[in-house]
């Protein structure tokens, strides 16, 4: 029989960790502590009783958040960025109402998120630039995050744009100014930190003229210009970085010229040199009428540009994959959809690690009609034929619906998130592994869509964000509609696999009238470090306590309701953001760090072979004030 004081926490970690909380965090430790006193109650026993209970997660995310942090009604998703913390970056626009209408003035809002989707900081501004300036809404703001940590936000501001360097706490190291001369209002849309120690910015002015010109800025760490450059007929929809340094610009041919309807690629060196300049021009397409959309691009590492078109005639709707090579010269331009009596209305490009391509598109069904584009993930070879479509069985035959953006992994897996036209469940997420297997599909229900008409304009774009965490794990940053014109931000981390395995249950009904319930999601590879505990069915706004242990147990509460399932070394999720609280679907989740798991004696370093339980401890009014426990899960790493 083990000792009282082996469940019992440790007042002096509880104090430590008092000492730098957050006021919410002092609540959560608050109630931390009370329960402690609750838990010397409670005794030990070394018999091992399982039970089977069935735990419902096939939904494969470990967090849902609604981020309504605005003064104006309506926020909308711009970026989503990962951080290497396990967290992310959240840049998103407050506006009047939900809609993608350009004209539209309001703030600018970056938030800081942990791992579990709480939110550590939050910056708002204001937006203040002249509406008329701006050729997309996804251009009044842009992220971008250095190899150290430090944080570079991009807004338009009246006159010139501002380039702001954050650390990652938040706080504002510098700010400066984004475009040079006297051709017009310089409007800064993209930049990239990729390079420890410069940030490169690029965008356009605006001009009642006959063109456009794109400008692109270098600046050192420390807010300085190294070099400015210019050039005409192009507004930058992209940019990005490639080998040795080399700069990437691509957008809109921007004149009113025969080519209008064109792309244009320009190549910088790394001091801001020309080193070429290409792209798809109308005049080189088959229908004279043809219009080019850029749609995505990407630079491999033999410094070969792709670019992905959407090529609207006429006629239909297609996809031109262009190629340039490391000189500048195009080396593939195909139409593999052509002849096929297929209409594509692709939406973004990525490199497969494996060679070749997926592009996100909706497509057409020959037995669904032309109308009837549907949710699909393209593949092709390096040289632009198509090799196959990933379509996930989830969705209904013929619903009208597109994959609208993607993150591929090391290994050649594919997560894409895409919307659905209609009311009801209208946002849906899909991954499928290197060989094209479905592992993961998940559809959202009431989610607010203003632009999904099924075109590829490539602009006014307020669409689904994806990015992919240091985990591997998708992050989903979607618009959800809560009444009328409020629109809010609605982030999902979904997480493939199961980790563990339930026991000791059913758990004692709470308040809500079921049992609550703990998985965990991820991977049982300890190299991979990548396991989430998410409580389920608990009473909205419950404080919940994580807590862990090498042995299971069995032991009837005795103050309280419910069964401890942990026995031996109990230790408990005490530190900073460690304490969550029950959202109003009931639901709290944890991700774990297995160098790390809590000990009455220190932190344990989770090994191969071990098996590590783990169980959820939560407070509730049932009917007076108590506390009740999750059933357990057995994590066989």
């Amino acid at each position: 029989m083990h000792t009282r004081k082996s469940t019992a926490l440790r007042s002096t970690a509880i104090l430590d960790y008092l000492s730098d909380a957050s006021p919410s965090d002092f609540q959560l430790a608050k109630l931390a502590m009370k329960m402690t006193r609750a838990a010397l109650a409670l005794g030990l026993c070394l018999t091992i009783t399982s039970f089977s209970s069935a735990y419902p997660c096939s939904q494969a995310t470990a967090f849902e958040v609604s981020y309504e942090s605005s003064l104006f009604p309506a926020l909308l998703p711009v970026e989503i960025h990962p951080t290497d913390d396990g967290g992310f970056l959240l840049a998103a626009v407050g506006r009047p109402q939900p809609s993608n209408d350009r004209s539209l003035l309001g703030e600018h809002v970056l938030a800081k998120f942990d791992a579990n989707g709480v939110r550590e900081w939050e910056l708002v501004r204001p937006d203040l630039v002249g509406v008329d300036h701006l050729q997309s809404t996804a251009e009044r703001i842009a992220i971008d995050v250095d190899p150290a940590g430090d944080i570079y936000l991009l807004e338009p501001s009246a006159g010139a744009s501002n380039l702001v360097k954050l650390d990652a706490a938040g706080t504002i190291l510098w700010e400066a100014s984004a475009g040079f001369g006297s051709e017009g209002t310089a409007v800064a849309t993209h930049l990239d930190a990729s390079v420890q120690g410069e940030v490169i910015v690029a965008g356009y002015y605006f001009a009642l003229l006959l063109y456009t010109p794109w400008f692109a800025q270098s600046f050192n760490s420390g807010g300085n210009v190294q070099w400015s450059r210019t050039g005409n007929y192009c507004t930058p929809l992209g940019l990005t970085r490639g080998p040795q340094g080399r700069i990437f610009l691509w957008g809109r041919y921007d004149t009113l010229s025969i080519d209008a309807g064109s792309i244009q690629v320009v190549a910088l060196e790394a001091n801001g040199d020309t080193h070429w300049v290409n792209g798809l021009f109308q005049t080189s397409f088959p229908d004279p009428v043809a219009d080019y959309r850029t749609i995505g691009a990407a630079v491999d590492s033999m410094g070969e540009f792709t670019l992905l078109a959407g090529a609207r005639t006429s006629l239909s709707s297609e996809l031109v994959l262009q190629r340039i090579d490391a000189s500048g010269n195009e080396v593939l331009q195909a139409r593999p959809l052509d002849g096929t009596g297929r209409t594509v209305y692709p939406t973004s490009l990525a490199l497969d690690p494996n060679g070749g391509y997926y592009v996100t598109a909706g497509l057409t069904s020959p037995t669904c009609g032309s109308l009837a584009p549907g949710f699909s993930v393209l593949k092709f070879d390096r040289s632009g034929n198509w090799t196959g479509t990933l379509t996930p069985s989830a969705l209904g035959n013929c619903e009208v619906s597109q994959a609208e953006r993607m993150v591929v992994a090391a290994d050649g897996s594919v997560t894409a998130i895409g919307t659905i036209d209609g009311g009801g469940e209208n946002m849906f997420a899909a991954r499928f592994d290197a060989s094209g297997v479905e592992t993961m599909a998940r559809r959202w229900a009431g989610r607010f869509i203003p632009n999904l008409d099924l075109t590829p304009t490539g602009l006014y774009d307020t669409g689904p964000r994806i990015t992919q965490d240091v985990r591997g794990n998708a992050l989903t940053a979607t618009a959800e509609n809560i009444s009328g014109t409020d629109a809010a931000v609605n982030l999902v981390k979904v997480v493939e696999g199961t980790a563990g395995a339930p026991y000791c249950g059913p758990a004692a009904p709470n308040s809500t009238g079921s049992p609550s319930q703990l998985g965990a999601l991820g991977s049982s590879d300890v190299a991979v470090n990548n396991v989430s505990l998410v409580a389920e069915q608990l009473p909205p706004g419950s404080f919940v306590l994580f807590l862990a242990s090498r042995t299971q147990g069995f032991t009837p509460a005795a103050s309280g309701q419910g069964t401890l399932c942990l026995g031996g070394s109990v230790g408990r999720y005490v530190g900073p953001r460690q304490v969550q609280s029950a959202n109003s679907g009931g639901r709290a989740n944890l991700q774990l760090e297995l160098t790390g798991i809590p000990q009455p004696n220190g932190p344990a370093v989770a090994l191969p072979g071990e098996t590590w339980n783990f169980q959820a401890w939560y407070r509730d009014a049932n009917p007076g004030v108590t506390s009740n426990f999750t059933d357990g899960v057995s994590v066989q790493l």
